[in-house]
């Protein structure tokens, strides 16, 4: 049976929203056929803090093989800033571990999601840009 390492984070020291991510993990971890061997928690730490020991010692476990999957309740537990979630979950899924989140599913496909989106957003403000520097040039004439 594969290993599952429980991350669970909430900004507040509340017992009640970690033992409801607690279970929400366990519960998709049994769904996936995953083994839950480590749990960390953390406890009033905010999602905006980039530099925390959980996640130095998270990913040095996922380096270490010590479990294949990663399971969270969502995606923002590991921060509030999309760019800087991402740029630590791709270093833990280099190490072969599949990510999963309760709320968002894979990782590779949530992320995937993320990516189309803002290529989207890029798209949409390039034109606008452009359209408003032919409409600009267009009136100078």
């Amino acid at each position: 049976m594969k290993q599952a390492l429980i991350y669970v984070r909430c900004a507040s020291p509340n017992d009640h929203a970690i033992q409801c991510q607690q279970r929400a993990c366990k519960a998709f971890a049994e769904e996936h056929g995953y083994n839950v061997s480590e749990i960390i928690v953390e406890r009033g730490v905010a999602g905006r803090v980039s530099q925390r020991v959980s996640l130095d010692l998270l990913l040095k476990l996922a380096g270490q093989r010590r479990f294949d999957a990663l399971i969270l309740h969502s995606g923002s537990r590991i921060s509030r800033n999309a760019p800087e979630a991402f740029s630590f979950l791709d270093a833990v899924a280099l190490c072969d571990v599949e990510i999963w989140s309760v709320k968002e599913g894979n990782y590779t496909d949530w992320r995937a999601a993320y990516v189309d989106k803002m290529r989207q957003i890029i798209s949409d403000y390039l034109r606008e840009t452009e359209d408003a520097f032919e409409d600009e040039a267009g009136t100078d004439e």
